[in-house]
C-alpha cells in the first residue's frame, strides 16, 4: 500500500489517494475491497478508469479486462470526507489538534480501502501532509519530511508486511526528539 492523505483538522475532513500493488490468486472479473463512511472520487485499474459499487463497507471493482491468475495489477483509489470513530469506540478519532487512527481488527478502512483482513499483511509507505507547525506519526521509518505552502509532508515506509490493523496515524502538536528503527535509535540534531 501507497497511502497519500491530507487532513485538516480545522475541516476534519481526510482527502486521500490509494495505491494498491497485488497479485491475483485466480482469475479476476472483479474484486472487492474494504472502505468504511469515505466517498470514493475515482477508481482505476492498471491505469484504466474502473467500475465501482458499494454495500456497506464492501467496495467491488470491476476493471475494464479481467485479470488473470498470476498477474500484478495496481489499483488507484481517490477519496475524501470526515471518517468517524467506530460505535465500539475504535478507527478514526478527531482530536483537538488533529486525529488519530488506531485499533483492532477492522479499522484501516476508516481511513483507506484495504483488504482488512488480519491475515492478508503487506508493506506500507504512507505519506501524510497536515498544515505546517502539526507532526504526522506513523509506522515505519521516516523517510522525508517536507514543508512547501503552509503544508508538511511527513513520509513513513514500513517494509516489513504487517497486518491492516496495525496501520496507525497520529497528526498533533508533537515534539519529535527521537525514534527508533532496525533496532538503532536516531536523534534529531
Amino acid at each position: 500500500y501507497a497511502l497519500e492523505v491530507a487532513y485538516d483538522p480545522k475541516t476534519d475532513v481526510l482527502t486521500g489517494t490509494a495505491t494498491i500493488s497485488a497479485l491475483a490468486t485466480q482469475n479476476l472479473s472483479s474484486f472487492n475491497l474494504d472502505f468504511d463512511g469515505l466517498t470514493v472520487r475515482s477508481i482505476r485499474v492498471d491505469g484504466q478508469p474502473a467500475d465501482w459499487s458499494r454495500d456497506g463497507d464492501e467496495l467491488t471493482v470491476t476493471p475494464r479486462r479481467g485479470i488473470g491468475d498470476g498477474n500484478t495489477f495496481t489499483t488507484v483509489v481517490r477519496y475524501d470526507g470526515v471518517p468517524e470513530t467506530l460505535p465500539d469506540g475504535s478507527g478514526f478519532f478527531h482530536t483537538d489538534d488533529g486525529a488519530l487512527v488506531l485499533g483492532q481488527p477492522h479499522v484501516a478502512d476508516t481511513w483507506f480501502p484495504v483488504n482488512d483482513h488480519p491475515i492478508d499483511k503487506a508493506s506500507y509507505m504512507i505519506a501524510i501532509t497536515v498544515p505546517q507547525g502539526l507532526e504526522a506519526i506513523s509506522n515505519g521509518v521516516l523517510e522525508s519530511e517536507r514543508t512547501r505552502h503552509g503544508l508538511t509532508t511527513w513520509t513513513w515506509n514500513a517494509v516489513e508486511p504487517m497486518a491492516s490493523y496495525l496501520a496507525m496515524m497520529a497528526i498533533g502538536e508533537f515534539d519529535v526528539d527521537a525514534y527508533s528503527a532496525d533496532g538503532l535509535r536516531f536523534w534529531d540534531a
